[in-house]
């Protein structure tokens, strides 16, 4: 009987592959369309940047696990130090640590900040010229890149100095977490804006993650990844053409945040394609001829959703084997989470063990020592060529519906990853998608797991210093910089020279979202 086998994404698959499989040599490393990497020598002329994504209690707890990260090495390309920062629900959602309704939820998955005298505490005593910023927060990105910038500008640094990046990318929210406060067009505005203070004032900073790794989270196929992220990043270059910019201007500052999952070879393939769709979507879609616009940088993390509760020592072997798919993608960061994160926010051994996993593929195994080592594999090009087909399938089918928003409006988008996660998870139930340690394999032994124990009184501190802050600033300044937010949102007019305003009077994330919410109105599904 002849056994069938598919890629998790449904591609079925051949015993073997020959040259017969293959059409032609592909580019080389740094060649139009860039499937081999975006530079010619990739890793020996530049490793991949190595960072570690943290966050959790209050701004003080937080800032002592980027130290520990940056003890261990961790640091971006031109060796600033490197916060790469995620934040807590009632941040994310713009809502003040003095709502009743999030309490519990206070510094739980993310470091809780509601002004910018927590964003000082946080980056207190760093060099801001010398420190390479991340600030991971969706929907309220605009008002945390507001308050990095008011700090810069009290501390004297000049703005073109600063280094980073920022998501800038609520709009994935309805098929990903759902983390969108505004509705789509409102919040499309709101990326454009920061999109346009960066390139003015700040040329160093990413001012758009285009982050499609919460939606493969949340149970898409690599196909969807892809047809999903290369709609969205087309919609966003046509906003910002409506706003007056250029393709060139703002296509060579977005960085692509994708997930690495399970699948070796299906994970090098899709990250391959992922850099051909997006070279000739710029060439032929925008006509932009700029190899910069046309050189997809890709930021990875392995799969924080593959780790396991059950046999956690098991997730060490897991992150590692995703680790070494991204850098045989020739991808320019990667992020590994700790084996302990299905339980919690990482303890410090669990942490050093993923920055060491990095090391130990850097540094022992010799990827780095040749441009795309994979490059002419008979099964990675066909498998390459193959997702490629099928992800501008997929791509077709959103542009058909009307583009990326009408795709999400209309309610497709989201439906169809749900139906993706549903046949995952009934597959693993079933007992046709093995996972080692869950529904096979599965030892009786249980290895005793120090687990992370967070600040308990964190939300008591955090209620108590947004009450004193509001007794103590001024007032009166806030409420006229509020007022200038809301004109300006009334009027169309650009919201980042207010939100600066308003933060550098201490205006909380409450207030300027509220002021928001009561102009652009709030999301609905």
């Amino acid at each position: 009987m002849k056994e069938e086998r598919f890629t998790p994404s449904g591609i079925p698959l051949k015993p073997v592959y020959t040259s017969a499989d293959v059409d032609g040599d592909p580019c080389l490393p740094g060649e139009f369309p860039y499937t081999r990497g975006i530079y010619p020598n990739m890793y020996r002329s530049r490793p991949w940047a190595m960072v570690q994504v943290t966050g959790y209690d209050l701004s003080e707890d937080t800032k002592k696990r980027v130290e520990f990260y940056a003890k261990q090495g961790i640091a971006h390309y031109e060796g600033n130090a490197s916060a790469h920062l995620v934040f807590d629900m009632p941040t994310l959602l713009g809502l003040d640590s003095d709502d009743p309704r999030i309490y519990d939820e206070i510094g739980r998955n993310g470091v809780h900040i509601n002004s910018l005298k927590d964003m000082e505490a946080l980056f207190h005593g760093w060099p801001l010229d010398r420190t390479h910023a991340s600030l991971i927060s969706f929907a309220t990105t605009p008002l945390l890149l507001a308050m990095y910038v008011a700090m810069a500008q009290k501390q004297g640094v000049p703005l073109e100095k600063l280094v980073g990046s920022v998501n800038n990318c609520p709009l994935l929210g309805p098929v990903a977490e759902n983390i969108l406060i505004f509705p789509l067009l409102p919040s499309f505005r709101l990326s454009v804006d920061v999109i346009k203070f960066c390139l003015r004032n700040l040329p160093q900073v990413n001012p758009f993650v285009l982050s499609i790794y919460d939606c493969r989270e949340k149970g898409a196929t690599a196909i969807q990844e892809l047809g999903i992220s290369m709609a969205l990043g087309t919609a966003l270059i046509q906003e910002c053409i409506k706003a007056g910019l250029r393709a060139e201007e703002v296509a060579p500052k977005i960085l692509f945040f994708f997930n690495v999952e399970r699948h070796f070879f299906e994970e090098i393939a899709k990250l391959r394609a992922a850099r051909r769709l997006w070279a000739k979507i710029m060439k032929e879609k925008f006509n932009n001829l700029d190899p910069k616009s046309q050189a997809l940088r890709l930021y990875t993390h392995t799969a924080s959703a593959s780790l396991q509760a059950q046999e956690p020592l098991n997730n060490i072997a897991r992150a590692a084997i995703q680790a070494l798919a991204a850098a045989l993608a020739g991808v320019q960061v990667i992020d590994v989470p700790a084996y302990d994160e299905a339980l919690g926010i990482p303890t410090e051994q669990a942490a050093k063990i993923a920055v060491k996993t990095q090391r130990i593929l850097m540094h022992e195994t010799g990827i780095t020592d040749v441009a795309d080592p994979l490059g002419g594999s008979y099964y990675v090009e066909w498998l390459t060529d193959r997702l490629e087909q099928e992800a501008m399938s997929y791509l077709d089918r959103i542009e058909k519906l009307g583009g990326y928003i009408a795709a999400v409006e209309s309610g497709f988008l989201p439906a169809d990853v749900e139906a993706s996660a549903y046949k995952f998870h009934d597959e693993v139930d079933r007992g046709e998608r093995m996972i080692v340690g869950v529904n096979c394999f599965r030892s009786d032994e249980r290895t005793p797991i120090k687990t992370f124990q967070y600040n308990t009184d964190a939300a008591d501190i955090a209620v108590a210093r947004i009450r004193a802050l509001k007794a103590e600033r001024d007032n009166s300044r806030v409420n006229a910089a509020l007022a200038n937010v809301r004109a300006a949102a009334v009027n169309g007019q650009e919201l980042m020279p207010a939100f600066v305003e308003a933060v550098g009077q201490y205006a909380t994330i409450g207030e300027i979202t509220g002021t928001l919410r009561g102009v652009f109105g709030v999301y609905k599904k």
